[in-house]
This record gives structure tokens, C-alpha cells and sequence, in this order.
């Protein structure tokens, strides 16, 4: 498992290796550098998008996971030909070839009167997200064990209090880990911000200092977008491990 991720995380971390090493590092006699960090953050149009990314993922990430949440929150209680129907819907669009469905979404959003912009953007990536997080969600929704979901129907629990009661502490791990998902999937996502977006967002100004040949500031940036992730999976991972570290 070990070998299996360090071969995939290799390329990345020789990316970050790049990004502190200077041009000239074998005649300067300086082994690292942030030269490459600074001049990714002191160009403005950097930040804009930045920001753009940031807060389109915040805003399409809590839709998804809101919608997904409300879908598979009842999974349970439907019979077994409805959660066939409603899992496969939910599955569906991962079925469904990246670039048709960004070329779809943008010209149905087009046709609803949605230009490219924000508000495109927010919704594109909410529909792209919504299948990752249900498949998390639901899983968290199928672990509530069969006896407390009777032992609430012999009381008389009503819906409301059944998920105040049952549901927020049995689900609130897969929400946590549903929101960082959806959220990195939103950041790094390209297809369908090139298409939906208005002004530039983060991944497509990366996409195309790669195709520009630009300078090692590309390698900054890829780390930037690597260190954001780390971060966010680290603090939820830690924020999960000390809540169960105290239950127990």
C-alpha cells in the first residue's frame, strides 16, 4: 500500500522539489529558493484567481453536500426498486464522458438564461460534485445500525427528532469529510471552468502557464494547490481523530 502511494504521489513531491529549487541551483551555490513562491503571489491576477477558486469551491461544496444530504438522508426508508433508482441517478453522470458533460452543462445553463460567471460556475461544479458526495454520504447512512432506526420507530420518534437525535451523530463524519471532498474536487477542477467560468479561476490559469512554457512559478503554484489540499485533509483528519479519541 505503502509502494502503491508513494508511486503516486512521487511526480507531486518532485513538482514541490522543483518549486524551491533555483534555475541556476548548481553555479549559485543556493540549494533553495522562494523565488518562484513569490512571484506566483505578487502578481495580482494570481490572487484574483485564487480567490475566485476559494470561494467558488466553498459555495458549490455546500450545495452538493446539502443536496446530496437531503437525497440519501431517506435512502433507507425507501424500497428496494426506489434505492436502485435513486442510487443509479445518483451515479449516473460518472458514467457520462468529462468533456460532454461540461459542454452540456454550459449550453443547458445557456439556454436557462445562466451566462458564464460566477453564479455558472457554482452551479456546474454542485452538479459535478453532487455523485462523489452522495456515494460518501450514503455510506455513513447505511452505517446507522438497523436497532436504532427500530428502537426510534417503537417511540414514536418523529422525522425531525430522528435526525436531530440519530442522524447528526451518525452522519456529521461523512458531511465533514463529504464538504473537504467536494471542496478539492471544485478547486482543481478544469473542464468545466473553462467553459462556465467569467474571469479566470486558479485551475485555468494554471492550465495555461503549462501550455505557455512558463517559468518554475508553475511548479509554486501546483504546490500551492497541493499544500491547500494536505491541509484541508489533515485538519479534518485530526478534528475526526480527537473527537473519537474523546468518545472513547
Amino acid at each position: 500500500m505503502l509502494l502503491l502511494i508513494g508511486c503516486y504521489l512521487a511526480p507531486t513531491f518532485y513538482g514541490v522539489v522543483l518549486s524551491f529549487q533555483p534555475l541556476d541551483a548548481l553555479h549559485s551555490g543556493v540549494p533553495i529558493t522562494l523565488q518562484w513562491y513569490l512571484e506566483s503571489l505578487e502578481a495580482a491576477h494570481v490572487r484574483a484567481a485564487l480567490v475566485r477558486s476559494l470561494r467558488t469551491a466553498g459555495i458549490a461544496s455546500a450545495i452538493a453536500v446539502t443536496v446530496a444530504l437531503v437525497a440519501m438522508y431517506s435512502y433507507a426508508d425507501f424500497s428496494t426498486g426506489r434505492r436502485r433508482l435513486l442510487l443509479g441517478l445518483a451515479l449516473l453522470p460518472l458514467f457520462v464522458p468529462e468533456t460532454t458533460h461540461a459542454v452540456t452543462t454550459w449550453q443547458f445553463l445557456s439556454f436557462l438564461g445562466v451566462g458564464r460567471g460566477t453564479g455558472a460556475l457554482v452551479l456546474g461544479h454542485a452538479v459535478y460534485v453532487i455523485p462523489f458526495v452522495s456515494i460518501i454520504i450514503l455510506l455513513q447512512v447505511l452505517a446507522i445500525p438497523n436497532e436504532v432506526r427500530r428502537e426510534a420507530m417503537d417511540i414514536g420518534m418523529g422525522r425531525r427528532r430522528y435526525a436531530w437525535v440519530v442522524g447528526v451523530p451518525f452522519l456529521w463524519r461523512g458531511v465533514v469529510f463529504a464538504l473537504l471532498f467536494a471542496f478539492l474536487l471544485s478547486f482543481n477542477e478544469y473542464t468545466r471552468a473553462s467553459y462556465l467560468q467569467g474571469r479566470q479561476v486558479y485551475s485555468v490559469y494554471l492550465k495555461g502557464q503549462l501550455h505557455g512554457g512558463g517559468t518554475r512559478s508553475i511548479y509554486a503554484i501546483s504546490s500551492l494547490t497541493f499544500g491547500i489540499g494536505l491541509l484541508l485533509l489533515s485538519a479534518g483528519a485530526r478534528r475526526l481523530t480527537a473527537t473519537e479519541t474523546r468518545g472513547a
